[in-house]
């Protein structure tokens, strides 16, 4: 080492010992007025979204919100992890996901927290293939630069201690977000699996997880954290074709602080599986930001990677409908054949 470079060294590390001396900036250092703030004479910025939902006439409302905590909460077999793969593919081309509309092409952190390299290559791969982007270019090439895959099954994800300090999972999470502020959308997959012990048990433990989930959309890009957590096991409630499920705040497995500190919560539920196909009912369940919204319904579309088609609003009128058409169809099925001379139906000689 030359003197140059050893001065150089030993400077660095006086600047930070006087760093790590600073006292740490406190919220109450300098308080601001209404006034001086001009809260109430200046217009405030509009609301950001990531996705925009398409409603009749061609209007459309704000659906995921930008740089906000963000939860999907799904039973078991509902296909989080197809929708989350989805939406991250769609967020990184501006495409469609459910019934929204991505506002613009984002960069897409994607931590599977339980999936390994060639299980989560697979997903992206064959929703890719689902979607048509292997004949699209563009879009390709959007989904290819915009996407950042982390498989990181068999390592420890937690991101806070059983003091409800942060470890170094998080520590190196923030630095990646702060690093790279082209990330607008994180997506955690699944929630259990980067809480602390006692997260999903105890109101003040789920509180500062959230508090740490929220610190995180405040740095880098400002991005949107969305994390799968499951339902819990009285909201595992598959229904038949001829009923709508039920969903309310409560159906999130652990403590009630967990919705409770979430801005945006959307609840999955899946009905029983007839001729091979499957209907999954979405609703959004809580929302800071955005209307409710109704109960949709949606086909998982297999022969498409797990795509969900939407199918619909549900609601008195619909399932109305839907009752007549079966109803006719069953009836059409049962009526005798009309005869016609050019038959070789030994059944119309009877």
């Amino acid at each position: 080492m030359t003197i140059h470079n050893f001065i150089e060294s030993v400077e660095k590390m006086h600047q930070e010992m006087v760093d790590r001396a600073q006292p740490t900036p406190c919220v109450f250092d300098i308080l601001y007025t209404l006034r001086e703030r001009e809260w109430l004479t200046k217009v405030p910025p509009k609301r950001q979204y990531l996705f925009n939902s398409k409603e009749a006439f061609g209007f459309e409302n704000g659906f995921l919100p930008e740089g906000k905590a963000c939860m999907i909460v799904s039973p078991g077999g509902c296909g989080k992890t197809f929708l989350l793969t989805h939406c991250a593919l769609a967020a990184a081309t501006g495409t469609t996901w459910l019934h929204a509309k991505a506002t613009r092409p984002v960069k897409v952190l994607f931590i599977a927290a339980e999936e390994d390299e060639s299980e989560l290559w697979n997903r992206f791969h064959n929703m890719a293939r689902g979607l048509g982007f292997l004949n699209k270019p563009e879009i390709m090439n959007l989904a290819l630069d915009n996407v950042i895959p982390l498989p990181t099954r068999g390592s420890n994800q937690r991101l806070i201690d059983e003091k409800g300090e942060p470890k170094e999972f998080y520590y190196k999470l923030k630095a990646a977000i702060e690093n790279n502020i082209d990330i607008k959308l994180v997506i955690l997959d699944p929630a259990s699996r980067f809480m602390g012990n006692e997260t999903e048990v105890k109101n003040a433990a789920a509180t500062d997880w959230v508090n740490l989930i929220e610190a995180l959309t405040l740095v880098g890009g400002k991005p949107t954290l969305l994390i799968a957590h499951h339902a819990n096991k009285s909201a595992i409630r598959p229904v038949g074709n001829d009923k709508n499920p039920t969903f309310d705040q409560s159906m999130a497995r652990g403590a009630s602080a967990l919705i409770d500190g979430f801005r945006w919560v959307l609840g999955l539920q899946r009905s029983e599986i007839e001729n091979n196909l499957r209907s999954i009912f979405i609703k959004l369940l809580k929302s800071n930001y955005s209307p409710l919204g109704q109960l949709l319904e949606f086909e998982q579309d297999y022969e498409s990677s797990g795509t969900l088609k939407f199918i619909g609003v549900v609601n008195k009128e619909s399932e109305k409908a839907k009752k007549i058409d079966a109803a006719w169809s069953a009836d059409h099925q049962k009526l005798p054949k009309a005869y016609s001379p050019f038959s070789n139906d030994e059944d119309q000689d009877e």
